[in-house]
């Protein structure tokens, strides 16, 4: 993603391994000089308008930040429309938050 013409950051989507109908946020990265500024709300609205259906994003545990993030931006696309629970990811126990975009 891009804000006036410079690189903010990136996001790489897959389709998840164990359920190829979702698709997931393998990683999302906004630099440090453009947070707070709404640039990662703004890339995952895009995102989301160009990609319909089942949505899946991972938190670590103890990162309250981005889940604190991701719960905002999942809300300013379906409401309260979306699920949030703890599972586990290979290894590690996460947050998922599954919600479902319709074009």
């Amino acid at each position: 993603m891009y804000v006036d013409q410079e690189l903010a950051g990136f996001v790489l989507i897959r389709k998840y391994p164990s359920d190829p109908s979702i698709n997931d946020i393998e990683q999302f990265f906004v630099l440090r000089k453009f947070n707070g500024k709404g640039v990662g709300k703004k890339a995952f609205k895009l995102i989301t308008q160009l990609i319909s259906g089942n949505w899946q994003i991972r938190v670590l545990i103890e990162n309250s930040r981005a889940l604190h993030f991701w719960k905002s931006s999942v809300s300013n696309i379906v409401g309260q429309n979306y699920t949030l629970s703890k599972g586990i990811d290979i290894d590690l126990l996460m947050f998922f938050i599954r919600f479902e975009v319709t074009s």
